[in-house]
């Protein structure tokens, strides 16, 4: 028997064949180019990897290929650029796990916002956006600022904020780029809730505030968040509102899910998003510290029929330690070196990717940064006190030339 995994995450994050030794599976592995180096061929029946993974479509035609060969019985993507390519598989093959219908309902964010609405779950005003007068039109009716972004965008990538008539006459100059939803800005801070689905029941779930707006991070902001106390009575909404949210949602049965919040200004909880997969940034690395439990494996478990590795039920799960993490986005500018001073005992892991003589420009989107750092805290402000501190300090003490302050 055999598994089949299309990745589009690195190794370190998925090493897949430490999460299933002893499910006995052959493991067939189709992965992009960038993330190939490190997966050991010894440890897969079959490796391949591709160039313009997320858009290529001879992912797709090898995966049709290789069931002829290796009849695998399950599909692993534990990535939002597969999540339709494995649900159509699914339906090709009729293979178990989530298919068509509730990838696009975790995918399209009109279609999982209309559902949301008809729900009683409260979204801000969107449109989806096929022609100028559709823009036009959705900010006559609510005014500036209005958010920009794909449909089926990941993360913060390829979105943007019009603040004036400047900015919508310089997109329109430009044309309406396909696929794209308006939405109108929320004020206050966005949130996030993560956790793991067992044969359709949950089986754990945590929630956590973002440092900032993550859609600022591609604006030299700080992309981070840190968890809330379960007793908090924000984070006792939040968990309320996914729980409602997954149960009205066509939900796989076995799957981590990742669900973002605005809380506003006035107090009011309204959905920004959720996908039916684990949470990005380094947000699968702050849960490990803090609760032992470990995201990215746990996806792969019940997709599996394996049980997750859990300290408990998940009433009985607590945090040993509160956390919290946050990337630092490239300056504009050659890099030169890091900073030499000793981190603090708080800081639980770190991450120094910026390479020495190259150049680097804006980040597009969240997945592009230099530094990360996890910390531990004894409470929510510590938290937030502690990261804003170590990217600050971060930012500031890195060696740069030809730098561009902001």
């Amino acid at each position: 028997m055999s598994v089949l995994i299309l990745n589009f995450v690195a190794y370190d994050r998925c090493p897949y064949e430490k999460f299933l030794k002893h499910s006995g599976e052959d493991l067939i592995l189709l992965t992009a180019d960038e993330y190939r180096h490190h997966f050991d061929e010894n440890d897969y029946a079959y490796i391949e990897s591709f160039r313009n993974y997320r858009h290529n479509g001879c992912v797709e035609l090898r995966a049709i290929e290789l069931y002829d060969k290796y009849r695998y019985h399950t599909i692993i993507a534990n990535a939002e650029a597969d999540i339709l390519r494995a649900a159509q598989l699914r339906e090709r093959f009729q293979l178990e796990g989530q298919k068509m219908p509730s990838a696009i309902m975790y995918r399209d964010k009109a279609v999982m916002k209309e559902l949301a609405q008809k729900h009683g779950i409260p979204c801000p005003p969107f449109a989806r956006i096929n022609t100028s007068f559709d823009l036009i039109d959705f900010v006559g009716q609510h005014g500036y600022p209005i958010v920009m972004k794909p449909a089926d965008g990941v993360g913060s990538r390829d979105t943007y904020v019009l603040h004036n008539e400047g900015d919508l006459r310089a997109l329109l100059y430009e044309g309406i780029p396909s696929n794209y939803l308006a939405e109108a800005f929320v004020s206050g801070h966005v949130c996030h809730v993560d956790g793991i689905l067992q044969e359709g029941e949950i089986a754990f779930i945590c929630a956590s505030k973002y440092l900032t707006e993550p859609i600022k991070y591609q604006n030299n902001g700080y992309l981070g968040s840190y968890l809330l106390e379960s007793t908090d009575p924000l984070a006792v909404r939040l968990v309320t509102m996914t729980e409602q949210l997954l149960r009205v949602f066509d939900t796989p049965a076995n799957t981590t899910f990742h669900a973002e919040w605005f809380h506003t200004d006035d107090d009011q909880v309204i959905l920004c998003e959720i996908a039916s997969r684990t949470g990005g940034g380094k947000i699968v690395d702050s849960i490990h510290q803090a609760y032992e439990i470990h995201l990215d494996r746990a996806f792969v478990e019940t997709q599996c029929q394996m049980d997750p590795q859990l300290p408990g039920k998940k009433e009985e799960i607590q945090p040993k330690q509160l956390t919290g993490w946050v990337k630092i986005p490239p300056h504009k500018g050659v890099f030169v070196a890091n900073p030499e001073e000793i981190l603090p005992p708080w800081v639980k892991e770190y991450e120094y990717l910026a390479v020495p003589g190259r150049r680097y420009d804006d980040p597009n989107g969240v997945r592009e940064y230099i530094a990360s750092f996890i910390v531990e805290g004894s409470s929510e402000t510590d938290l937030y006190d502690k990261l804003i501190n170590i990217a600050n300090w971060y930012h500031h003490s890195s060696k740069w030339e030809d730098r561009e302050e902001e």
